[in-house]
């Protein structure tokens, strides 16, 4: 394990030449990519529609807390099934590297809030209007029980279900399949595209490109380099933590 982990993470190189190591392979392959793809679309597309619709007065008019609910819901089933499919095995169970890594989880906290801040503020500015992202349009966050509902979502909920999805399984298996460097574009690529599926509805058409493209693919981008840094799934979701901690302050301060 420790051998495994000094060849992914090699304190030596810099950090982009580590971004260029070699990927040792895991116990999956594309196959398992493509089944989490689907199944992440069933959980947050069809079963948290379903939810959504179920807890709006009015099926055909869903509103932002049912909508929020339902992808609550639909997270908790992904990170259910990663935890499920990956226990299969020491091995697998392993190589999802839910463990702390070559950095404290503290900073890679502050990490993820560094790169909320530098994405967000990149995008509000080219946007020419800062706006909440995609995951918290139309809550009320000055409501307590609606913020709550935020927090939760967007700093528990998503980070572990997005972290492990795409950090933890899809990362490793496009690196060994695609290369090091283009594994990495892919991985913030397939998020970038799940994520405009399933929230890009809630966004205005002036929003799409910056909210709906430029956010979610470089903050991905950005957490996943941060992975093959710190060869650990779970500072990834600590640092999609602190993305969403910026994302709600902004929220709170443009609403």
């Amino acid at each position: 394990m420790a051998d495994q982990r000094r060849h992914e993470a090699n304190p030596n190189p810099s950090f982009f030449k580590r971004l260029g190591m070699p990927q040792l392979p895991p116990p999956w392959g594309l196959g398992d990519v493509f089944t989490l793809l689907i199944v992440l679309a069933l959980a947050m597309l069809l079963v948290a529609g379903g939810v959504a619709s179920v807890n709006s007065a009015d099926p055909a008019l869903v509103t932002p807390i049912a909508l929020a609910v339902g992808w609550g819901v639909g997270g908790f089933l992904v990170i259910a099934y990663v935890w499920l499919t990956r226990r299969r095995t020491p091995e697998d169970w392993q190589a999802l590297r839910l463990e702390r890594g070559l950095l404290p989880l503290p900073l890679l906290l502050l990490m993820g809030v560094a790169v909320g801040a530098t994405v967000d503020t990149l995008a509000g500015l080219a946007n020419g209007a800062f706006s909440p992202i995609a995951e918290l349009r139309g809550l009320r966050l000055n409501d307590g029980g609606q913020l709550l509902l935020g927090i939760v979502l967007v700093c528990g909920v998503l980070p572990a279900a997005h972290g492990l999805a795409f950090t933890g399984v899809m990362l490793p298996a496009l690196r060994v399949r695609l290369g090091p460097r283009l594994g990495l574009l892919a991985t913030a690529a397939l998020y970038t595209a799940y994520h405009f599926l399933v929230f890009g509805s809630t966004l205005n058409p002036s929003d799409q490109f910056w909210y709906g493209v430029f956010v979610p693919f470089m903050t991905m981008l950005s957490v996943a380099a941060l992975r093959v840094r710190t060869a650990s799934t779970l500072g990834a979701i600590v640092a999609l933590s602190g993305v969403g901690i910026i994302a709600l302050v902004l929220a709170l301060l443009v609403s």
